[in-house]
């Protein structure tokens, strides 16, 4: 009696973990399915593709120079009207250099273009703003050594000061190399107090007044 007691606890142990076995199976199954119906649902294709866009998005600002709001059509003539000396191409190479300095701590700085965004005349100030399109290549903090791409855009004021009387603190004017006399009129060729010929440079004329990371707008 006590074999066929061991026999059937033995058979109804057997019987139980074929029925736990065979649940789990049914139940994987089961889970396996509803898995494959969501992965494949119109919301997980849905995040599939905006994570899709967002890594080639990434990828593309590394590679993509930034926005400018080049207007140098519009303004260059007016500054050609006030200073007929005005020489485009210089002052671009002084902006890129001042820019290339402003970024300095990077490696790898490369500069794409530089156009006119502004251009106005307040205070004995005549003002000049220009902005830069950049990139240089930024370290990973991890001390991974990996690398990026970083593209920017840097705004810089060239600054001619025509009237120091309005501008006591500012040191960018200038004076008539006979007399010393301050060179108040815009573009004059000619000191009003000596009547000495002005040969003007731009380099001695135009300074640049300040260079920061263009704000984005939202």
């Amino acid at each position: 009696m006590k074999d066929n007691s061991h026999i059937a606890a033995a058979a109804i142990c057997v019987a139980a973990v074929l029925l736990c076995i065979y649940l789990i199976s049914v139940a994987y199954r089961r889970a396996r399915r509803k898995i494959r119906r969501l992965m494949n649902s119109t919301e997980v294709r849905l995040v599939r593709e905006v994570v899709k866009a967002i890594e080639e998005g990434e990828k593309l600002s590394e590679t993509t120079p930034k926005s400018l709001s080049a207007m140098t059509n519009l303004y260059l003539p007016q500054i050609l009207r006030d200073f007929p000396e005005f020489n485009w191409e210089e002052m671009q190479r002084m902006v890129e250099q001042a820019v290339r300095e402003y970024l300095g701590q990077f490696p790898d700085i490369r500069i794409h273009r530089t156009v006119i965004s502004g251009y106005r005349k307040h205070g004995g100030n005549s003002t000049v703003i220009c902005e830069t399109a950049a990139q240089y290549t930024c370290r990973e903090n991890q001390g991974t050594g990996e690398t990026h791409t970083v593209q920017t855009a840097c705004v810089t004021e060239l600054v001619y000061t025509y009237d120091q009387d309005q501008n006591p603190e500012t040191t960018a004017s200038l004076t008539c190399p006979n007399c010393g006399a301050p060179v108040r009129k815009l573009g004059a060729k000619q000191c009003e107090y000596c009547e000495s010929i002005l040969k003007l440079d731009n380099l001695e004329i135009w300074k640049v007044n300040r260079v920061e990371t263009k704000k984005p707008r939202f």
